[in-house]
């Protein structure tokens, strides 16, 4: 640059000119390359390019309140990239500063471990390693709370393998809040579905730390159901007969109650029910062609306790089956999210930019600001009763309701609801 400042003064005014514009044409370019780091997708989505933690480093982005681990779709392999590209190469083998949502109640950064969702359990111990080195990245960034999403809590016995130091944020499985956000759900699905909850004959499917306190939760702050199937391994009988007196002597639960013990399908007696609620962690173990017509689920398994094709082709072509997932919430305002997505990686990016995306959050992530920021009550183990009472209180006070009937990205049609209704609906029962 000092050689052609000390050429100018021997230039015509007529080449200064032309080398002032390309000087300006070249900084116009430069600064166009820098400001297309970050695309605005919507006025509440932002993807970038640069790394998250780097912006914090920089002071370019405030503390957050809480975070939320979570770990990589399976989606991401592909297009020439294979699955240790993105583990180490992208990842660097460390957990990666992924999103950050800023809510009216706070701020959640989420952390994205470096291992699919098929490596949960054959890696139980690499997740402990990460989740842990985690904490230490949620105590940098000024978090005072930490949840564990998906399948993390059951493969670190539900945060009790972690070891936890004393200055870092306190961690939860964020199950208090996904029992409400299940609880929320079917109250919605029913809504939607014109049906009383008194009038149905429900079968729960799965009563792990998600189920048992979402069923816990149901009959504390809902109508009780005409009958209650509680499918689970037969080898977990015994935990299921003490379940079972607590409904009765606890919670006062008076209608039929059995246990249909499961192997790899669930047994007959689960297609007998006209709602089914499903929060295992096996695959498919709902037949879709054996639902009865006018059959209603939510599922907070993962992955889904049914077939979602299937499902979806039933309720398209019969119109006689109408379902969603159980622990996403909508929020009453709009989230705003700065996602960090390599230029290399946006084709494996799927968040459409609609308004369900706009203010959809699951009660996992959620819990991690609940407990970070306002003291509501963490959970490691199994899920306190009253713990699931304060959460689904909270989730209600604060204006949150249950997203909107979906499967993944896939929407519920109005039409398909409406149709459901009209021939499933109480009033034409």
């Amino acid at each position: 640059m000092s050689s052609v400042s000390s050429s100018l003064p021997t230039l015509t005014p007529e080449l200064k000119n032309k080398l002032l514009a390309q000087l300006s044409q070249r900084a116009k370019t430069s600064n166009d390359a820098q400001e297309a780091l970050e695309t605005r997708l919507a006025p509440w989505l932002i993807l970038d390019q640069r790394p998250l933690l780097t912006l914090f480093a920089a002071g370019e982005e405030a503390p957050v309140d809480a975070v939320s681990i979570t770990c990589l779709n399976d989606r991401v392999v592909g297009k020439g990239f294979n699955l240790r590209d993105i583990t180490h190469g992208i990842c660097g083998d460390l957990p990666l500063l992924s999103n950050i949502r800023q809510l009216p109640e706070g701020r959640i950064a989420t952390l994205t471990l470096p291992r699919t969702y098929g490596q949960i359990y054959s890696q139980s111990g690499d997740i402990v390693r990460l989740v842990e080195q985690s904490l230490h990245i949620a105590h940098s960034l000024g978090a005072r709370a930490v949840s564990l999403t998906g399948l993390i809590p059951s493969a670190t016995r539900y945060g009790q393998a972690i070891r936890h130091q004393a200055n870092q944020p306190l961690i939860t499985t964020g199950h208090a809040t996904t029992t409400s956000a299940v609880v929320l759900s079917l109250q919605k699905l029913l809504q939607s579905a014109g049906r009383d909850l008194a009038d149905e004959d429900l079968s729960f499917i799965g009563l792990g730390s998600v189920g048992t306190a979402a069923l816990s939760l149901m009959l504390t702050v809902l109508p009780h159901p005409r009958s209650l199937t509680l499918c689970d391994l037969y080898t977990r009988r015994d935990a299921l007969e003490t379940l079972m007196r607590y409904l009765r002597e606890e919670l006062h639960y008076q209608g039929e109650l059995r246990f249909a013990p499961s192997q790899r399908t669930c047994p007959e007696e689960i297609y007998q029910a006209t709602t089914l609620v499903g929060a295992t962690n096996v695959p498919n173990v709902v037949d879709v062609a054996r639902l009865r017509p006018g059959s209603l689920i939510v599922d907070d398994s993962d992955p889904h306790c049914f077939d979602v094709a299937q499902a979806i082709e039933r309720l398209e072509t019969q119109s006689d089956i109408l379902f969603t997932e159980g622990g996403a919430l909508r929020a009453p305002g709009e989230i705003q999210h700065r996602i960090y997505v390599p230029k290399a990686l946006e084709w494996a990016l799927q968040y459409p930019a609609d308004d369900d995306n706009a203010h959809h959050i699951t009660g996992c992530i959620l819990s991690s600001l609940f407990s970070g920021k306002f003291d509501y009550p963490a959970t490691l183990g199994m899920v306190e009763p009253q713990h699931a009472v304060t959460h689904y209180q909270a989730l209600v006070e604060r204006g949150y309701q249950a997203a909107n009937l979906h499967c993944g990205f896939w929407r519920v049609p109005a039409s398909a609801i409406a149709a459901f209704r009209r021939h499933f609906g109480a009033e034409e029962a």
